[in-house]
């Protein structure tokens, strides 16, 4: 049995990258210029409308979306590949007609997982 899953599930995953993009560049690029103005020792904007309003002026809607063809091209590719391999180890799992792990053995994954990465982070 053939699967394609580039078709099914890598090219819808790829136009879902590109819409999270267009959906995350403005409140990215606010955020951004929000983080690096705080290294820097003097505050430049008041807030994340300040921000906008001067980038708009000063640079036009372009300014909010500089860096957009960098980010869709490192995030959508990425994106595809996510799910195409999320939707054929799905349709794997699922076909066997019955669940693989007990929910009580998949709950404690996840808490151990949880826990896992809570170390990581705390401690790195």
């Amino acid at each position: 049995m053939e699967v394609h899953f580039l078709k099914i599930d890598g090219i819808p995953g790829l136009y879902r990258g590109f819409g999270t993009v267009i959906t995350a560049a403005i409140p990215a690029k606010i955020s951004q210029k929000l983080m690096v103005q705080g290294y820097s020792g003097h505050a430049k904007y008041n807030g994340g409308l300040d921000v906008a309003c001067k980038v708009l002026k000063s640079d036009g809607i372009r300014g909010l979306y500089r860096g957009f063809g960098q980010s869709v091209m490192s995030y959508s590719p990425s994106s595809a590949v996510w799910w195409a391999s999320y939707g054929s180890s799905q349709r794997v799992i699922w076909s066997t007609g019955y669940d693989l792990l007990p929910w009580k053995q998949r709950l404690e994954i996840c808490i151990g997982t949880a826990w896992g990465l809570h170390y990581l982070s705390y401690w790195s």
